[in-house]
């Protein structure tokens, strides 16, 4: 009987060994998100201080990321 759970690490290294032509591009890719992940530690955490909170919890969400609810824009 296969178990529905799974490890997080065994799927991401499946999906790293199923990407093929494109590992050759992983570096290229992760370099060009480093700017863009560095940058959004201090607006997560300026956003917190924002809204009141925490500017521990701001830094959370700036590594666990945004809902779509959360980046959708305000009407208005």
């Amino acid at each position: 009987m296969m178990h529905a759970i799974r490890s997080p690490v065994a799927a991401v290294g499946r999906w790293l060994r199923g990407i093929g032509p494109e590992r050759s591009h992983l570096r290229a890719d992760i370099v060009a998100g480093l700017p863009g992940a560095i940058s959004s530690v201090p607006d997560g955490m300026a956003a917190a201080v924002l809204a009141g909170v925490n500017p521990v919890q701001g830094l959370y969400a700036s590594f666990v990321g945004r809902s779509r609810a959360g980046s959708a824009p305000i009407p208005g």
